[in-house]
């Protein structure tokens, strides 16, 4: 019995091989198109119910809550809450030491000594002494007068008025840098921003005296 012999497939010429090398990396990348596409279609759906969700809470309601968020929040990890440290002690939120003294804020709070001034140094005497020799830079002469019955209800009041204006600006940046969109913010006034505040500090102090309470 004669044995058959097979003869060798025909190789495929060059122009062949190429158009089976093209259908290959087109078919593989359509497979990766159709997988990148399944998955931003999934996660874009959740983005948009979100922004949806966010959209739908009125500005003074989503301040509220970052306020309240930032009481939890410790962003420069020293100790105190970004809250406490723009409403309370008026520091930076984003600085360990605030006065670069060498020493944390909270560090300093606990030891009852200001995070806003270098220690040794005293600030309420310099601030004072600056805003003097500003009032009687701006005045003239004739309507200034005597140093000595200068009154320091004048000062406290435009000390009092700086430091406000400070912290409302950084609360301002401290909301905005937690999410809340600048447009939102700017067109709430101060006034409003200040009752925000007000009203998650109460919250605050009314929480903590009612965990002091025995059981």
């Amino acid at each position: 019995m004669e044995q058959q012999e097979f003869e060798p497939a025909a190789k495929l010429d060059t122009g062949q091989r190429i158009g089976v090398g093209l259908l290959i990396a087109i078919s593989v990348l359509l497979v990766v198109v159709s997988v990148v596409q399944f998955r931003a279609n999934i996660f874009g759906y959740g983005r948009r119910i979100k922004s949806n969700d966010l959209a739908s809470v009125d500005p003074a309601t989503r301040a509220k809550n970052e306020l309240e968020a930032l009481k939890k929040t410790d962003t420069d990890t020293d100790g105190l809450s970004d809250y406490d440290e723009l409403t309370v002690y008026h520091s930076s939120p984003y600085m360990r030491d605030t006065d670069s003294d060498g020493a944390f804020d909270g560090d300093e709070v606990r030891r009852g000594t200001s995070p806003t001034c270098p220690e040794g140094k005293d600030c309420l005497l310099n601030t004072v002494a600056a805003d003097a020799q500003t009032s009687l830079t701006a005045t003239s002469t004739s309507s200034v007068a005597p140093l000595g019955t200068t009154s320091q209800a004048q000062v406290n009041t435009q000390n009092q008025q700086n430091q406000q204006m400070m912290t409302i600006v950084q609360i301002r940046e401290a909301l905005i840098a937690n999410g809340v969109p600048k447009d939102q913010i700017d067109a709430m006034s101060d006034a409003d921003l200040l009752k925000l505040v007000a009203e998650a500090q109460k919250e605050q102090e009314s929480g903590g005296q009612t965990e002091q309470k025995p059981e």
